[in-house]
C-alpha cells in the first residue's frame, strides 16, 4: 500500500549507546559520560521499522486472482461469506478509509509481519496500544530487542547480537548490558520513533488517502468473512473483516512483505522489570 514516508536514521548510530556504556564501565570517580545522542542509538532500528511500515511499496506483480466461488450452499448451512454483505453499499475506497479510521480509533491491536527498507529486513511482533505496548522488533543480521511501554515508562532489552552489531566486543561492556532492560521515558523526544511505532493511531496516520481501490471476493478465514481490496495496477492488497465495522486484517505488498493485524481492543499486559534487571537511561546520558 502507498503510504507516507518517514526518515530512517542510520543503524550504525547504535554504537553511540555502546560507547556511553563503555565510558561508564571504565569510569570510577568521574561519573557517567554524558551523551546527548545516545538515545538516537537505540531508537534507530525502531525508526527504520516504522519507516518500513509507512512505506510498504506496491507489489512487484499483481496478486493472483481469487478462485471462483463455490456454488452456494443450502440456506440452512449458508456460510458467512455467502450471506448478505454488510459492505455492499460502500465503495472499495470507502471501505479502505473506514478500516483505516477504525485502526486509528482502536485502543490496542496486535501487529506482526515482515517489512523491508533500504535493503534491510525487519520482523515485528508487537501489541500496540495507547497506554501499553509490548513485543519484539528484529532486524535480520543485526539482532533484536524486546520493548515494554507502560504509560510514560519505556524499557528496551537488546539481545547480544544487537549489541555486537553496534560494535561492542569489550567483555566488560557486554557483561554490563547482557540481559538488562534500558529504562527511559516516552517524554524523551529522541524516542519518538518508538512512541510512533507503539501507537495504533500514529501507525494509521501513515496511510495516505487511497483511491482507485477495487473489491475482490468475500472469502472465509477461520470461519469469518473477509473482503480483499486491491490497489489499481500492480498495487498491494488490504484484507478487511467483512462486517459492519470493517477492520484491517492484513496488508500485503508482495515480495514477502506483509503485516497481519489481530486482537483489536486487547491491550498488552505489561509488568515493570525488576530493578536488578534494569539500567537507568539517565545514568548513561539518555
Amino acid at each position: 500500500m502507498r503510504t507516507r514516508a518517514l526518515a530512517v536514521p542510520a543503524v550504525a548510530s547504535l554504537s553511540l549507546l555502546v560507547a556511553a556504556c563503555a565510558a561508564q564501565s571504565s569510569s570510577s570517580a568521574a561519573g557517567p559520560a554524558p551523551s546527548a545522542d545516545a538515545a538516537s542509538a537505540l531508537s534507530s532500528v525502531a525508526s527504520a521499522a516504522a519507516a518500513a511500515a509507512s512505506t510498504v511499496p506496491p507489489a512487484s506483480s499483481p496478486s493472483s486472482p481469487p478462485s471462483p466461488s463455490s456454488p452456494p450452499a443450502p440456506a440452512a448451512s449458508q456460510s458467512p461469506a455467502a450471506q448478505a454483505d454488510p459492505l455492499t453499499a460502500m465503495s472499495a475506497d470507502e471501505v479502505a478509509q473506514t478500516s483505516i479510521a477504525n485502526l486509528k480509533a482502536t485502543p490496542a491491536v496486535h501487529v506482526s509481519g515482515r517489512l523491508t527498507d533500504s535493503g534491510s529486513v525487519y520482523n515485528l511482533n508487537l501489541t500496540l496500544g495507547k497506554t501499553t505496548c509490548a513485543g519484539t522488533l528484529t532486524e535480520q543480521g543485526t539482532g533484536s530487542f524486546q520493548l515494554l511501554e507502560d504509560g510514560t515508562k519505556l524499557w528496551i532489552k537488546p539481545d547480544d547480537q544487537f549489541w555486537k552489531s553496534a560494535g561492542s566486543s569489550d567483555p566488560s561492556v557486554l557483561s554490563m548490558l547482557e540481559g538488562k532492560y534500558l529504562e527511559t521515558t516516552t517524554a524523551d523526544k529522541s524516542f519518538a520513533p518508538l512512541a510512533k511505532l507503539c501507537d495504533p493511531a500514529q501507525l494509521a496516520d501513515q496511510f495516505t488517502a487511497l483511491s482507485g481501490m477495487t473489491k475482490g471476493q468475500v472469502t472465509e478465514v477461520s470461519g469469518a468473512p473477509v473482503l480483499q481490496l486491491r490497489e489499481a495496477g500492480d498495487g498491494g492488497t488490504m484484507d478487511v473483516s467483512d462486517s459492519a465495522v470493517p477492520r484491517i486484517l492484513q496488508l500485503d505488498a508482495g515480495s514477502g512483505q506483509q503485516l497481519d493485524f489481530s486482537d483489536y481492543g486487547v491491550p498488552a499486559s505489561v509488568t515493570a522489570p525488576p530493578a536488578s534487571e534494569t539500567l537507568s537511561g539517565t545514568k548513561y546520558g539518555f
